[in-house]
């Protein structure tokens, strides 16, 4: 009994493990609608709330680089900058357009820039 459970218990993680390496996350349609996603960045995590979406990217660029990309996007699309704040440990901005507001977030980790993108609906 006991080598049947670990031979189940085996098959299952190599089956898992496949299905995971296999999986691939797709860039958020609503989050598409109002800016494309920057250039060779790898989606690492998307999430759909009743509230709105989240995205998480990484990319090897520079956080200013990636930042100014999505400024630029944003303003030509007639989003409108209500705050943009440079720290240690990155830079962030929010946007906002009818209803819809938009915060990106940029920081930089050993490897890689992380990019946070939220879409959501404004009070």
């Amino acid at each position: 009994m006991q080598r049947r459970l670990f031979a189940f218990m085996l098959v299952l993680g190599c089956v898992l493990a496949a299905i995971s390496a296999s999986a691939q996350v797709d860039y958020p349609n609503d989050i598409k609608s109002a800016v494309t996603q920057y250039p060779g960045s790898q989606v690492e995590m998307a999430m759909k709330t009743p509230q709105g979406s989240q995205v998480v990217l990484s990319s090897t660029d520079p956080s200013p680089k990636v930042y100014a990309y999505y400024k630029q996007a944003l303003s030509q699309s007639g989003w409108e900058t209500q705050m943009e704040m440079n720290h240690a440990e990155g830079i962030q901005g929010h946007w906002r357009k009818g209803d819809k507001v938009f915060h990106v977030v940029v920081t930089k980790d050993e490897e890689k820039t992380q990019i946070v993108l939220i879409l959501g609906t404004g009070q």
